[in-house]
């Protein structure tokens, strides 16, 4: 988004005192990483299953032909390589390229999180809602300041978290959401 473009977006009195993107190359979170280790093996799978397809290493069937065998090893190896694929370099692809496509915004009166990836929304939380703001140190600092618990299929609860992450200037932020914070609870 253009600087001049967040004004649109803002209510009455709305001033913008900080904006962003995640740096370049930024690592997942835990979740993430989490992810790619339970695609590893849909993923060593799958490209094990093509890979004999494709090179002709099947088992000859009845006739001793190797052509139907390797067609349906190739289909049948396909699912387990895009779905590990998917869950294997997925979160990697979407926090070294995020920079693209996330956008992130601070006012005197919100927090906003602009997204365009595979379609365009955004999210608003507003400074006198966020209750604790949480600043992680790393190589790019994130700083999150919403949480909520939602149950998922198995009837676990989840939590998710957000907020800026993998920023430059995390530390920076953390104070200015802090500093008004206070003014508005003032």
């Amino acid at each position: 988004m253009r600087r001049e473009s967040w004004y649109d977006y803002f209510g009455s009195n709305e001033k913008l005192l900080w904006e962003g993107a995640p740096e370049p190359l930024g690592l997942p979170g835990i979740g993430g990483i989490l992810l790619s280790v339970f695609g590893m093996p849909f993923f060593g799978v799958g490209s094990f299953i093509l890979f004999t397809a494709l090179t002709g290493g099947a088992v000859p069937d009845e006739s001793g032909s190797f052509e139907w065998t390797g067609i349906w090893l190739f289909l049948f190896g396909t699912p387990f390589f895009l779905v590990g694929a998917t869950l294997f370099l997925g979160p990697w692809l979407y926090y070294a390229t995020a920079h693209k496509f996330l956008r992130y915004a601070l006012s005197n009166r919100a927090t906003y999180v602009a997204n365009s990836f595979l379609g365009r929304r955004m999210k608003v939380y507003p400074l006198d809602h966020i209750g604790e703001v949480e600043l992680e140190f790393g190589r790019h600092d994130s700083v999150f300041f919403h949480k909520s618990l939602q149950k998922d299929n198995g009837g676990d609860t989840v939590e998710t978290r957000a907020g800026f992450e993998n920023i430059r200037d995390g530390r920076h932020v953390y104070d200015l959401i802090r500093k008004w914070q206070k003014d508005l609870t003032a």
